[in-house]
């Protein structure tokens, strides 16, 4: 079947091509190896013996993304792995040493950087906002949270990392994703 749009003509498929899969699964992480701004590897192998809460933010998302690291260390920094990317895809090669030294000067602690938005891309990350993903230990992303540590998206968290941190028993290995 064919419409005719504006002069145009589109296959049916096409006009519900940006709605999302609702039964798609989530994410999975596969292991990855990135440089923090010390110029240091990092080596994030699933699976693992945690879960994992990866903090990823772009130019903008930056400031959403230093909100969420005390309540994150608070709750959950014994039983959890945390980490921070920075997506910074959109940097000019000829730029990136520059933004690199920029992020060394204003964090003493080790951010990842994407440059080539190889786990950016992977996660499906919004621009702009804070990302916050809680993943499995196998790397199943199992929730998604956008924007600053509301007290909603604490519960989502929460009850996301709630399963993964009892003792794993068959029903509740079967928990599908928080969305």
């Amino acid at each position: 079947m064919v419409f005719l749009v504006v002069g145009s003509v589109l296959p049916l498929a096409t006009l519900g091509a940006a709605e999302p899969d609702p039964i798609a699964a989530p994410p999975a992480l596969k292991t990855f190896d990135l440089l923090d701004q010390f110029g240091t590897n990092h080596h994030v192998a699933f699976p693992r013996s945690r879960p994992l809460l990866l903090l990823v933010g772009d130019r903008q998302g930056v400031k959403e993304v230093d909100t969420w690291i005390e309540p994150l260390k608070s709750r959950w920094a014994t039983n959890t792995d945390i980490l921070g990317i920075a997506d910074v895809r959109a940097v000019p090669r000829f730029l990136r040493n520059r933004v690199t030294t920029g992020i060394r000067g204003g964090r003493p602690q080790p951010v990842m950087l994407d440059f080539e938005g190889i786990v950016i891309e992977a996660l499906g990350c919004e621009r702009r906002v804070a990302n916050l993903f809680v993943t499995h230990p196998d790397g199943r992303v199992v929730a998604t949270v956008t924007g600053p540590p509301t007290e909603s998206n604490l519960k989502r968290v929460h009850a996301a990392l709630t399963p993964l941190l009892l003792p794993p028993t068959p029903a509740r290995e079967a928990v599908g994703p928080v969305r």
